[in-house]
């Protein structure tokens, strides 16, 4: 009977250790990238993140077809955490600059970190394709419904939709954050947003 309970109690704290095993390879693959965002992804080998890890090479399999598979996860799930950020930025009482600051700021920390990595891993497959497409889709989403209640509260005057504006608010984030010269100040120029909240004083 003791052997029994012995069993059953380690049978169930093995999903917790492979819980954790995942987590701690996927925690130390961002550590990685964020220390290595000048390009050296090739750098970044299963041998050396399961050391970090004080694991097996091997181990990492049980869990990851390959590295490109773990970052892609990585990409993933730090993109989503960009989106839920944005969200819910329009109720709060930060002026319109500051938060569009804060928007680029995200953005373009997200792209220093993954952009290289990115490149050498989506391949122009049709899932690969499809998942950039679904994934911008939701960052577009995200910045429509922002500038959509500033222009409604009146922060925000727009000239153009908010589908357009949310797009080239994007694209011209994207674009900045792979320029050196380019700071919030000089894109925040360039959009043009007229800030409502100037015309109620």
């Amino acid at each position: 009977m003791h052997h029994m309970n012995a069993v059953h109690t380690e049978a169930k704290r093995l999903p917790e250790k492979i819980k954790d095993a995942r987590e701690a390879l996927l925690r130390e693959g961002r550590r990685f990238l964020m220390e290595n965002q000048d390009g050296r992804y090739g750098k970044f080998s299963v041998r050396e993140l399961t050391s970090r890890c004080a694991m097996a090479s091997g181990t990492f399999y049980h869990y990851f077809a390959s590295k490109d598979e773990l970052v892609l996860e990585l990409m993933e799930t730090d993109w989503a955490g960009v989106i839920a950020a944005i969200e819910p930025l329009a109720a709060s009482d930060r002026p319109l600059r500051g938060k569009a600051e804060l928007i680029y700021d995200m953005v373009t920390d997200f792209q220093r970190r993954y952009y290289l990595s990115a490149m050498s891993l989506m391949s122009p497959t049709q899932k690969n394709t499809e998942r950039r497409r679904k994934n911008e889709q939701a960052m577009y989403a995200a910045v429509r419904g922002f500038l959509s209640a500033e222009a409604e509260r009146g922060e925000l005057v727009l000239a153009a939709d908010c589908d357009s504006a949310a797009y080239l608010f994007i694209q011209l984030i994207l674009a900045a954050g792979r320029n050196p010269d380019m700071d919030f100040d000089k894109l925040w120029k360039c959009m043009n947003f007229i800030d409502g909240s100037a015309s109620k004083k």
